[in-house]
C-alpha cells in the first residue's frame, strides 16, 4: 500500500473496491473480491498480492475468471507475488 501511495503513475487505488467476483471450483461457485482496484497512467488493474498459493486449482480458478472479468472491461489482472513484492 505504501508503494500504491508513493508510486508518481497511480493516479488513485482502493481496497474498498465492492468488486465481487464468482468463480466455480468442484462443482461449487464461490466469491472473490480482489485485493486492490489500481488506476494508473496505462490503465485500470484488479491486483491481487500471495505470500505463497495454497491451492493452484482454487487459484488458476480465481486466476481464470478475474482475468476474463477485467477483459470484459478492458482492465488487467495481475498477481503479485512475495518475490514480486521485494524488488518493488
Amino acid at each position: 500500500m505504501r508503494f500504491l501511495d508513493e508510486c508518481k503513475a497511480v493516479r488513485s487505488w482502493t481496497n474498498a473496491h465492492g468488486i465481487c467476483i464468482r468463480y466455480e471450483v468442484d462443482g461449487k461457485t464461490r466469491n472473490y473480491s480482489p485485493d486492490f482496484l489500481v488506476v494508473t497512467d496505462e490503465g485500470t488493474f484488479l491486483e491481487e498480492v500471495k505470500g505463497w498459493i495454497r491451492d493452484e486449482r482454487v487459484h488458476m480458478a480465481k486466476f481464470g475468471t478475474a482475468v476474463k472479468f477485467c477483459n470484459e472491461r478492458g482492465w488487467s489482472y495481475r498477481v503479485l507475488l512475495k518475490q514480486d513484492l521485494e524488488t518493488l
